[in-house]
């Protein structure tokens, strides 16, 4: 009787092999939108909720101090600008 393990242990996959495998587990929303419906009993879950100020103190020392290339500053500009257009542009049009 052969060992399975000590052939899988010396197993070794080419990146083609790899390649061709499909991932293990892939989201079932992969690919689709949620319902205008879904949208609104999420919103409505959340609606209200109250994040304490021990996770808000958490959440801003782990994204400060993050150090951002130069290319990463120009894009949040560039998004920013964009919605603050957007906005104004939304308020104008009575949105």
């Amino acid at each position: 009787m052969t060992d399975i393990w000590a052939t899988l242990k010396d197993f070794k996959e080419t990146e083609e092999e790899k390649a061709q495998i499909e991932p293990l587990w892939i989201s079932p929303m992969q690919g689709r939108k949620h319902t205008p419906e879904t949208i609104e009993k999420m919103r409505e879950t959340h609606r209200g909720k109250v994040i304490s100020q021990e996770q808000r103190d958490y959440l801003s020392k782990l994204y400060k101090g993050k150090p951002k290339s130069a290319e990463m500053k120009k894009n949040l500009s560039e998004a920013t600008k964009l919605w603050w257009k957007k906005r104004k542009e939304a308020k104008a049009n009575g949105g």
